[in-house]
């Protein structure tokens, strides 16, 4: 599929200049009393250049943001720096997320939302329908931040756009060395142990598979993960042919296809069936739960491994040495390639506007920051990445080869409870700082880490070529026909694949019978909707 270009309207918005105040200190005094959210500030019209000047107001304004959770606290030291740059005082709303509709339906005392968990419902009725939330396309010229990232990320905007081509909330731009969901895990020891190379075809792997089993006793794989959009079955489903998605996908002409009843589909089961019968995938992989798998990883009974990875400690091994990786994209006599699927960097990022606020064009050049590649003021640590991970050089360390470090106060148990109670609310703006980075901290992390950077990320398909099923947007009518249908047809897929593997179907004798009851569940009305929504999405 050819790269698709930015939307018409992006790509007629002119990079403007953004004001600058009367004073020329970039930092504003946090002791001078803030106005209150009557005051009419508003940043000068003086042109300067093209990237804002700090602060962003002659006199500091105070702005209201809610946020959903249990958090504890008035702010967050991230949003604090903020402040203290821009002169936009921020203050918080803390809700429980079950009462957001009861608090939507007060009075909008507030400017804008910071949570990414607001449904699409909400966006429908708030935004597309009542048309409370703020268009951030009538916004664009004021962030040159986040046109730079939309130019960057072509897929961000699409995703951000609603059905009547709007815009309510920002996007989350993320990538780092753990940005995948191909995870295909094993341990280097026990294949060394037992003289097993590394598998580079399906054929290789079964061999191995095969070797584990006569030398240890014990089924190698444990199978728990059997999903092929993630871990090995994304990685097994993608060396059986073209495809790397095995739902809906772009034929390469722009059709959307449904790769559930495809050869290639029937060729991974195929392989997965062979597997299972022989004893190389442990039987009760349906069953085993994460606690049972980890102790069959610890005590090396299995030797490729699903989410268990995550869990195992340095004490397994005698030298204290992280013995783990990833294995690189297999091919096998169906395809050549070594390729799977990219995790597309974008999510929701939320930070909704209330269009009745007083102090959008001002709020929106703050947002801006959340989207900046550089530091935004010289010295400050803060730019887009800051809103994930905190200041740079003080929450957070790049070093010059190639590695990274978090720092974590005296007084929290991790960094992640840091980085949640004391750093920001939630992930959001710009946070590709790291992509290239790993942690200096010898251990799990840094050994899986390297394994995504070396084996996975290279083979990884292009990004206009992951079919974006969780960003298109349906109409109603639409919706009601995927609802309707398609989640009884993904629930019968899901049966179907687990008999074929355990051989309660025959496959031979089923697989004609499994794609024609496809058929007969209007498989043709769900494709239907998806084509409508994917040709919006290519416009």
């Amino acid at each position: 599929m050819k790269k698709k270009l930015l939307s018409m309207l992006l790509a007629s918005v002119m990079a403007v200049s953004v004001c600058a105040c009367g004073n020329s200190d970039p930092v504003v005094n946090k002791e001078t009393p803030a106005v209150t959210t009557e005051s009419t500030a508003t940043p000068s019209t003086e042109v300067v250049e093209e990237k804002p000047l700090y602060p962003l107001v002659d006199e500091p304004i105070t702005v209201t943001g809610v946020v959903m959770g249990t958090m504890t606290g008035e702010s967050r030291s991230v949003w604090e720096k903020v402040s203290e740059i821009t002169g936009v005082n921020f203050e918080w709303i803390i809700i429980d997320s079950e009462a957001l509709n009861t608090f939507l339906a007060g009075d909008w005392k507030f400017d804008f939302i910071h949570s990414s968990a607001i449904s699409s419902n909400i966006i429908n009725d708030y935004g597309v329908l009542g048309e409370r939330f703020a268009d951030y396309n009538d916004y664009l010229h004021l962030m040159p931040h986040l046109q730079a990232a939309f130019e960057e990320y072509p897929e961000a905007v699409k995703a951000m756009t609603e059905s009547n081509g709007a815009m309510y909330e920002l996007p989350f731009i993320a990538q780092d060395a753990t940005s995948t969901q191909i995870r295909p895990y094993y341990r280097t020891d026990l294949l060394e142990k037992y003289d097993i190379p590394v598998p580079t075809t399906t054929e290789e792997l079964y061999q191995a598979l095969v070797t584990y089993k006569e030398k240890n006793g014990t089924a190698g794989f444990s199978g728990k993960s059997l999903r092929e959009d993630r871990y090995w079955g994304g990685m097994l489903y993608a060396a059986f042919g073209t495809s790397v998605q095995p739902d809906f996908e772009d034929d390469g002409t722009g059709k959307v296809v449904y790769n559930r009843t495809s050869e290639q589909y029937k060729h991974y089961l195929e392989y997965m069936h062979k597997l299972y019968s022989e004893g190389l995938i442990q039987q009760e992989y349906m069953t085993n739960d994460a606690q049972v798998c980890l102790g069959l990883a610890t005590a090396g009974d299995t030797v490729f491994y699903d989410t268990e990875a995550h869990s195992l400690k340095a004490d397994i091994w005698t030298d204290g040495e992280f013995h783990l990786s990833v294995m690189a994209p297999l091919t096998s006599e169906y395809s050549d390639d070594q390729v799977v699927l990219r995790q597309l960097p974008v999510a929701k990022g939320g930070l909704l506007l209330n269009v009745e606020s007083k102090h959008l064009d001002v709020l929106v050049q703050a947002l801006d920051i959340m989207y900046a590649r550089e530091e935004v003021v010289e010295g400050s640590g803060l730019h887009g990445q800051s809103f994930m991970y905190g200041l740079e050089g003080v929450d957070y360390i790049k070093h010059d080869n190639g590695t990274y470090d978090f720092v974590t106060p005296e007084g929290y148990g991790s960094f992640t409870d840091y980085q949640y109670n004391v750093l920001i609310w939630e992930n959001a703006g710009l946070a590709v700082d790291l992509a290239e980075y790993i942690t200096s901290t010898p251990g799990n992390a840094q050994a899986r880490q390297q394994g995504f950077r070396d084996n996975i990320f290279p083979y990884a398909c292009d990004a206009e070529d992951v079919f974006p099923s969780k960003f298109l947007k349906f109409t109603s009518d639409e919706q009601d026909v995927v609802t309707t249908r398609y989640t009884d047809i993904s629930k019968y897929v899901t049966e179907m694949r687990d008999k074929f593997i355990q051989g309660v179907v025959d496959i031979e004798t089923g697989w004609d019978d499994y794609c024609a009851a496809i058929d007969i569940m209007h498989i043709d009305e769900v494709l239907e909707a998806y084509q409508a929504a994917y040709d919006r999405w290519n416009q």
